[in-house]
């Protein structure tokens, strides 16, 4: 859990699930300052370098349904390029090859 602790005295609060630290002073009844801390957990996600963003410990996104099926169709249209490649491949050197021989060895 997130807490608040002093910078004087060193005492700490512990914040419950739906406290903030803004619901609080920023002074302690012995006169010094106090400070928001995260937990280990959440102070340990927050200064790794994981390349990412986690919004919560223990949370998930849910799922997003249009990003997959916009990944499934682009898949699909690589894939799909990828034939009409292959196919178009040869009938474009068999043309080539008409060209060349029309131009080069057809003789009337």
């Amino acid at each position: 859990m997130d807490y608040l602790q002093c910078n004087k005295c060193k005492q700490q609060y512990e914040l419950l699930p739906e406290e903030k630290p803004e619901d609080f002073s920023s002074k302690c009844g012995c006169g010094g300052s106090l400070k928001h801390h995260l937990d280990d957990d959440k102070q340990y996600l927050k200064e790794s370098s994981v390349g990412y963003d986690i919004h919560e410990v223990g949370k998930r996104d849910p799922i997003n349904f249009i990003y997959i099926f916009e990944l499934v169709i682009k898949g699909l249209m690589l894939l799909g390029a990828f034939f009409i490649a292959i196919i178009l491949f040869p009938l474009g050197l068999i043309v080539l090859a008409l060209i060349v021989y029309f131009i080069f060895f057809y003789k009337k």
